[in-house]
């Protein structure tokens, strides 16, 4: 709609009939401005659509948890260690649904982007498209969606002097979008489905037009189409280009029998198909169209078109018509690029992705095992460079032997009588061509556009061989509604998750019909788009081009199959994950003993004190050791809570030997779990110890949250922190994502509230909540604190805000975009006001959602390639601490030189060379 095409036809005296081509567009700036904006705005969305599609896979993970793995309890109340397969198979077959239906979705959000950046023309053709006042009405619903109404918000809120006027903004740009989105696929799948009636009941005129006959017959055809057996035949051809069809001519070229591949099924290579399910049809096979076939969508691929950028990211097999000979052929240098760049294009991947396996300290196994899948994934690319570079050199030798013959008929070679042998003589210049001067390649290459132009293209022919009989697509569509519906839904709801199984019983209605409704079989069956129908002939091509566009953009979009995969795989890896957890179910797992030094002989000074980070003593931390209370302690009792119970009070009373009163109340931790976790339901552990608070006599109960140390662990982890963390990621790439971040906690929520009842399995902060709460109202303890490492203190933060004590995390995740989806909700105020976070430099785990007010980054020695995960360790944290701030009063240990590379303490009795014998490396 922003191009347009003027042909005018005129007549001049002196020059005859004249016509003119002009392409011209009446965009303005403002308007592609605009545009660009309402691309941003739909690219918000389809990012929130992304992320919702991935919180729900890991939302049907985990929903195998609950009445399929070992966390079940039997009769009596005891644990059940045996899988229940039924409910895993279940699950994991809606698995693959979901990702089938999120894979639709996705598809329909590109095409909602591009058509939002392009002006809209798709949605023009849409709403009330027989209307006379449609266009208009379809005009002020997309203006009022993408601009009106967010400024309308915007501006009431300015009004009303609201400091979240930006806030109401983006929140009603957003739900405008959605809005407008909702139509858009409603929009869709009726014009889909509609269309597919349309050609179904089109088709044969001898079959009844009653409605459910022509709803069988379309759910034959679909099933007859998926389940024939079928023989593909493809290669490159030569031919004029006005012909780029599978002609004799073009059939007999050479490069077609060199680049000819024919692939053929093993279920069409049987012959011994029985007849009640299969139709044999190998001596008169019928020929299967294509939608690119349909379409003819041939792009031309001139000498004033060619790029590189076009050869590097040419689609597999290409459709472009290459133009060798005549006006507009390709150069020689333009064909040796192209072969250069196709080698050099896979040399790149290859070499850039081997890169980075060495850089992640990768072995040579783990990298010739990966080289060898990506060149058997790349069959196809590797055959179509190697056929590019056979028709390079074939093209080259034909232009130089076609120069050379030009050059002997130019020097007078060819004479009367001397034909046979003339001919002889250019038979053998095509097989050894000389080379010609430049003069002389000048005036060939002017004489050029005389030719007959010929061009190289690629042809595919499909037919079908064995033909599915209707018992067969029957059984088929049986076998798919019980595998993909019934026993999926049924699984959802025997495992008591309601919101999952409505979810997928509404999807599967809506995706089903699609399916074996489908657009791109009707029109691959009949080889054309005349049967969408019309009253009148301007209306049948507005049908036919408006499918069209629906078809090339929606229905056969290929990025279909690349999100398919990539959610099925995703899905499938955290269901291995969880399935990895079965032996041991969420036992809590004792961390390694550290092996400490004498105490008072050995210390870590610290660094120079401009050097020190700022918060190395949390002087205003109310409770605990008071104006002592440092960031080290914390980092060790952080670690601590990974220690086993027998073993708390022994390192207590080593780490405070200096510090009497410093106690392991474990006790009041089980009688709390007693009463309000009995079946040890909840995949949590957490310590209870009590130090001298601040003024004599008082004592301050301090929280200790263990962390990941198992495949449950990480899949909660995922579960309460994925949703902000690919937020965070889409803020990323989003031109300007910055502006969206004030809407994020409620989309983030809107998410989580989908699908309450998998959250709620892993709303382990609930149980610590309470528990501080408890503590609160304990009039032995003056303070209550919490802290954790990981998970353990991400869990430590939403506890500090809920239960408002303070918290103090390590490597922990934030909570800021995810606040709102806790119960109860948590704002950035009370983050800012009770939580502290201490930050690895390059650990990967508090970079989950976005980081609060009050955060102390430290340093982190390791290196680069492996800093995502090593710089996660606590116990490296520890050193760190020890490293800068100084270890003061408590005892140093051998690990932080051993196993992390710092540098060894200093000794207090100047025997610094006992330290090699006290700790030697490995």
């Amino acid at each position: 709609f922003s191009q347009q095409v003027v042909i005018e036809e005129t007549y001049d005296e002196s020059k005859g009939l004249k016509i003119e081509v002009k392409k011209m567009s009446d965009v303005t700036k403002g308007h592609q401005l605009m545009n660009a904006f309402y691309a941003i705005v739909a690219a918000l969305f389809a990012g929130f659509l992304f992320v919702f599609c991935l919180q729900m896979l890991l939302f049907v993970d985990l929903s195998i948890e609950s009445g399929a793995t070992s966390f079940n309890k039997d009769a009596n109340g005891e644990e059940d260690n045996s899988v229940h397969w039924f409910t895993v198979i279940g699950v994991a077959f809606s698995l693959i649904s979901f990702s089938h239906y999120f894979a639709e979705a996705l598809v329909i959000a590109g095409a909602f982007i591009s058509d939002a950046y392009n002006d809209h023309p798709l949605s023009r053709t849409f709403i009330l498209s027989g209307n006379k006042h449609g266009h208009i009405i379809i005009e002020w619903v997309f203006l009022c969606c993408f601009f009106l109404f967010p400024i309308i918000a915007g501006s009431i809120a300015l009004l009303a002097a609201s400091d979240k006027w930006w806030y109401y903004t983006a929140l009603t740009w957003f739900i405008g979008v959605m809005v407008f989105f909702g139509i858009f696929c409603f929009c869709v799948v009726f014009y889909e489905v509609g269309s597919c009636y349309a050609f179904v009941a089109n088709r044969d005129d001898a079959d009844s037009d009653y409605i459910l006959n022509v709803l069988k017959r379309c759910m034959l055809l679909r099933q007859r189409r998926r389940m024939s057996g079928y023989k593909t035949s493809t290669g490159l051809a030569r031919n004029v280009f006005t012909n780029s069809e599978q002609t004799d001519r073009a059939k007999a070229s050479k490069i077609y029998k060199a680049s000819l591949e024919v692939k053929t099924p093993i279920w069409a290579r049987l012959s011994c198909m029985p007849g009640f399910l299969y139709t044999n049809l190998s001596e008169n096979p019928k020929t299967i169209h294509t939608i690119p076939d349909v379409q003819d969508y041939r792009p031309f691929l001139t000498k004033e078109t060619w790029s590189l950028e076009r050869i590097f990211c040419r689609p597999e097999p290409s459709r472009y018509i290459t133009i060798v000979r005549g006006p507009g052929a390709l150069t020689k240098g333009q064909l040796k690029s192209s072969v250069i760049c196709s080698l050099l294009s896979m040399f790149m991947i290859i070499i850039l992705v081997v890169g980075f396996l060495v850089w992640f300290g990768m072995g040579v196994g783990p990298i010739v095992i990966f080289l060898l899948i990506v060149l058997a994934f790349s069959y196809d690319s590797i055959r179509n460079t190697y056929n590019l570079i056979k028709l390079g050199g074939d093209l080259i030798d034909v232009r130089e032997a076609k120069k050379a013959n030009y050059k002997k008929k130019q020097e007078g070679v060819a004479t009367e009588g001397g034909g046979e042998e003339t001919k002889e003589e250019e038979a053998k210049d095509e097989e050894a061509p000389t080379p010609a001067t430049r003069r002389e390649t000048l005036t060939w290459q002017s004489n050029r556009g005389q030719e007959e132009s010929e061009a190289v293209f690629h042809i595919m022919q499909l037919e079908r061989h064995y033909e599915a009989t209707d018992f067969m697509c029957w059984i088929s569509f049986i076998v798919e509604l019980a595998a993909f519906f019934v026993y999926p839904a049924v699984a959802l709801f025997v495992i008591k998750d309601s919101s999952l199984g409505t979810i997928f019983i509404v999807l599967s209605i809506i995706s089903n019909i699609r399916w074996y409704m489908n657009i791109v079989t009707a029109i691959e069956e009949t080889g054309n788009m005349d049967l969408v129908g019309g009253d009148t002939p301007e209306e049948t091509w507005e049908n036919k081009a408006r499918l069209n566009n629906i078809v090339g953009s929606i229905s056969y979009n290929k990025s279909y199959r690349g999100w398919r995969i990539l959610m099925t795989s995703l899905g499938f890896a955290f269901i291995a994950i969880l399935l990895t957890t079965f032996d041991s179910g969420a036992v809590s797992t004792a961390a390694a003993p550290l092996t400490y030094l004498p105490h008072g002989e050995w210390e870590y000074p610290g660094a120079s004190l401009d050097m020190r980070y700022p918060t190395c003593t949390l002087s205003k931390l109310k409770g605990g050791f008071a104006d002592q209370s440092t960031m080290l302690d914390f980092a060790w009792l952080a670690g601590a809570a990974y220690i086993g119970d027998n073993e708390t009070q022994i390192s207590l009373d080593t780490w405070f030997v200096e510090n009497q009163g410093v106690t392991d109340l474990q006790d009041m931790v089980d009688e709390f779990r007693s009463r309000e976790d009995p079946n040890n339901e909840i995949a949590v552990k957490f310590k209870l110890i009590s130090v001298p608070g601040p003024e004599p006599g008082e004592k301050t109960a301090i929280i200790m949250i263990r962390g990941t140390v198992n495949q449950f662990d990480m899949l909660a982890d995922a579960q309460l922190w994925s949703a902000a963390a690919l937020m965070q990621w889409l803020r990323g790439i989003i031109p300007v994502g910055e502006i969206w971040t004030e809407i994020f906690p409620d989309l983030v929520s809107w998410m989580n509230a989908v699908a309450s009842t998998s959250l709620e399995k892993v709303a382990f902060y609930k149980l610590t909540t309470k528990f501080a709460e408890e503590l609160k109202k304990n009039s032995d303890f003056a303070y209550v604190q919490v802290t954790g490492h990981s998970l353990g203190g991400g869990l430590s933060l939403i506890t500090g805000a809920q239960a408002q004590i303070p918290a103090i995390g390590v490597s922990a995740p934030n909570a800021r975009i995810s606040g709102k989806s806790y119960d109860p909700p948590i704002g950035w105020h009370d983050i800012n006001k009770y939580g502290f976070n201490i930050i690895p430099k390059h650990d990967i785990v508090p970079k989950l959602d976005d980081v609060a007010d009050n955060w102390q980054q430290i340093g982190c020695n390791a290196e680069l390639s492996k800093s995502a995960g090593f710089c996660h360790f606590g116990v490296r944290s520890i050193c760190e601490l020890m490293h800068v701030c100084g270890s003061g009063s408590r005892p140093v240990f051998c690990e932080c030189y051993t196993a992390y590379e710092y540098p060894p303490p200093t000794s207090l009795t100047g025997n610094q060379a006992d330290f090699e014998t006290l700790c030697p490396k490995k």
